[in-house]
């Protein structure tokens, strides 16, 4: 399978600062420091158009002014810790330990977010949704998996959908850590 050709963290969030960026043995690795703390992103190219990131945050915030993006979907499982977030509309939305969420860039207009514990840790699933439809239609022909359709099913609601920890997802996703 060929690794992405496009960052897509890096597509998803173009002004988000990090204040170190390196490349290591397949690895993109890009760092945050902040006077809240500390953090890192481990990325991994999965198929053009999908990152999996590991993420370690020992910050109080890692929030940034960012624009919504267009076709771009982001699922995120908290191992650790606690993340909150709270959206133009004054929706609130808290991750903990177990839980997990899927936010459409495309809609999320971010006012504020915060870890009110200091400590997350967790994994993201970066989704270029036209790029990796491609990939998908590509490696799994017979697979009938419709990217926009997901999307809008699971976030048909607004812009995030969260799920709280259940036994099977948990069982499913920490297979990844």
């Amino acid at each position: 399978m060929e690794l992405n050709k496009n960052n897509v963290i890096e597509n998803a969030y173009d002004k988000l600062f990090f204040t170190e960026k390196k490349q290591t043995k397949g690895i993109q690795i890009y760092c945050l420091n902040n006077d809240t703390g500390t953090g890192k992103m481990r990325c991994y190219n999965l198929l053009e158009g999908i990152q999996l990131s590991y993420n370690t945050l020992n910050m109080q915030t890692t929030y940034q002014k960012i624009e919504p993006k267009e076709g771009m979907l982001q699922i995120d499982h908290c191992l650790e810790g606690c993340y909150e977030f709270i959206l133009e509309n004054n929706e609130h939305a808290f991750l903990g330990s177990g839980d997990l969420s899927i936010v459409d860039l495309g809609k999320a207009l971010f006012k504020n977010s915060c870890i009110p514990m200091k400590r997350y840790v967790g994994l993201s699933l970066f989704i270029d949704i036209n790029v990796a439809q491609k990939s998908i239609d590509k490696y799994f022909p017979y697979g009938n998996i419709d990217l926009h359709k997901l999307r809008d099913r699971l976030c048909k609601n607004g812009v995030s959908l969260i799920i709280r920890s259940r036994d099977g997802i948990n069982h499913i996703i920490n297979e990844l850590y």
